[in-house]
């Protein structure tokens, strides 16, 4: 009997009723609630789930709402793995106000060709965590010393920084120049153009002192954003084209310090705009030239080196400035992008410095500034490095050699008992990365990383990820990287090839 007549012959059977085909309840997801706080934990019930590892394992994340399969938030990363078919999971909520979804992944990898979203359930992340108040009466206390009453117009403060920017983050805090969509972001990420207008407008209102005015017509097809528009009414900004304003591209280091010192023109200088800005040239006591001077744009240079003249920016190590990427390489890992924290610690050195004080101009070709000017000596300021990697520490449990496949490319990344490592594709022709690491609380930390594409040979910055590794003895224990440090590893999984 032919394969397809007794195809036939099953489905008639399984219709008639003789045969009942197998029945599998669909998972299903819930949440405790449908809003929460920055810092409350979220409890994800899930039900109904049919364990079937030829497929793949099963795991809860979380992910922006409507965003691509696969993806996740980087404050819970790939999730938690589960092996029963009901039960519950919690992650603390550690990302902006916005709209989400836990998501029921199945799969070890987006790319495997069954890889599928399960279920899903959304929710909101908005506000400040509150504590119950209590039903009892409480006991007569003493009349508590008054304190002073929070301005309404600031919400709580709820982000996530480095150290080395914390005491002035705060300080940009209490000046009042971190946009609210910033208040409870990770500011260890990379800025965008919409949210350096935001930082941009509430420098400006604090130098000058004045009221940043919406635009009261949009000349923008991409942005609506209100922030947007007052720092393009108020002339701190432009466009990328007449229409567009492209406010999700990440901006760099030169870039940034170039838009603040726009900001301090604006602020200062009678007459200045940004059409006449070639026309005013500001005066100052030249500073030792960066060691990568010659990667800095010629435009950005004045900018650049007034701002490191009055103590407003630092390098990232070496005297190097890291201005912008220069080649494919550094632009595959966002190197030089300048960050959310960086941003506003500009900022809040432009107020320490520069605020209230005149600015030293020249109008219609300026002079050029002389280098043997004597200015009273000033402190160094605090720099902006990657944070400085322990000596000595290795994690024995991540020496090993780690695969990972997307599509038909084959990757490996080996980690040695001798402090070194390297990263690549297995094709000789392709690319690699080698150098040195060590690690210290939950993090990798990389240095003297040289990246190699046929002939061409780069030396790339410093850089750290967070990482775990998870057991599994089926499979092969799983490493998961979380680019918290601007790595040229990006936020990544790899498992432990076996032997």
């Amino acid at each position: 009997m032919s394969k397809k007549i007794i195809s036939l012959a099953l489905a008639l059977i399984i219709a008639l009723g003789i045969l009942t085909a197998p029945a599998f309840a669909a998972a299903t997801l819930s949440t405790d609630k449908a809003s929460y706080a920055y810092g409350e934990t979220i409890t994800i019930s899930y039900s109904g789930v049919t364990i079937d590892n030829s497929k793949g394992r099963q795991r809860i994340t979380i992910a922006k709402e409507g965003s691509y399969l696969g993806d996740y938030v980087a404050a819970v990363g790939t999730g938690t793995l589960i092996s029963q078919a009901s039960g519950t999971v919690q992650f603390e909520i550690k990302m902006p106000d916005g709209a989400y979804e836990a998501r029921l992944y199945q799969g070890e990898s987006r790319f495997d060709a069954n890889y599928a979203q399960n279920a899903s359930v959304m929710f909101t992340v908005g506000g400040a965590a509150t504590t119950p108040t209590p039903t009892t009466t409480p006991e007569p206390t003493p009349e508590p010393t008054p304190q002073p009453t929070p301005d309404p117009a600031q919400p709580a403060p709820g982000w996530t920084s480095s150290g080395w920017a914390k005491p002035e983050i705060e300080k940009a805090q209490s000046n009042g120049i971190i946009p609210d969509t910033l208040l409870k972001a990770d500011l260890t990420k990379i800025i965008t153009r919409a949210e350096f207008a935001a930082v941009s407008v509430k420098l400006y209102e604090n130098l000058s002192g004045k009221k940043a005015v919406t635009a009261s017509t949009n000349p923008f097809t991409d942005t609506s954003d209100t922030e947007v528009l007052r720092a393009y009414n108020t002339g701190l900004t432009a466009g990328t084209s007449a229409t567009t304003f492209s406010p999700n591209v990440l901006l760099n280091r030169e870039q940034a310090a170039v838009m603040l010192v726009r900001v301090l023109k604006a602020s200062y200088i009678p007459g200045w705009t940004l059409a006449t800005d070639s026309n005013f040239t500001l005066n100052f006591t030249q500073p030792a030239k960066f060691a990568d001077d010659a990667k800095i744009s010629e435009w950005a240079k004045p900018s650049v080196y007034f701002a490191a003249a009055n103590n407003i920016i630092a390098g990232t190590g070496n005297n190097n400035f890291s201005p912008r990427a220069t080649t494919a390489a550094e632009e595959a890992v966002n190197y030089a992008s300048a960050t959310r924290e960086q941003a506003i610690v500009i900022a809040a050195r432009m107020v320490d410095n520069l605020k209230g004080k005149p600015v030293d101009y020249s109008q219609g070709g300026g002079t050029t500034p002389t280098p043997d000017q004597k200015p009273e000596p000033k402190p160094e300021p605090t720099p902006e490095p990657t944070p400085q990697p322990p000596s000595g520490s290795i994690d024995q449990n991540l020496v090993s050699h780690w695969t990972r496949t997307i599509g038909t490319d084959f990757y490996h990344f080996y980690f040695r008992e001798d402090g070194s490592f390297s990263w690549g594709k297995v094709s000789i022709a392709e690319y690699s990365y080698k150098g040195n690491y060590s690690v210290s609380n939950g993090k990798i930390y990389f240095t003297n990383v040289v990246f190699t594409n046929a002939d061409k040979i780069f030396n790339e910055p410093d850089s750290y990820v967070d990482y775990v590794i998870e057991p599994d003895s089926q499979y092969g224990d799983q490493l998961k990287l979380d680019n918290t440090g601007n790595s040229f590893t990006g936020s990544t999984w790899w498992r432990r090839a076996k032997s």
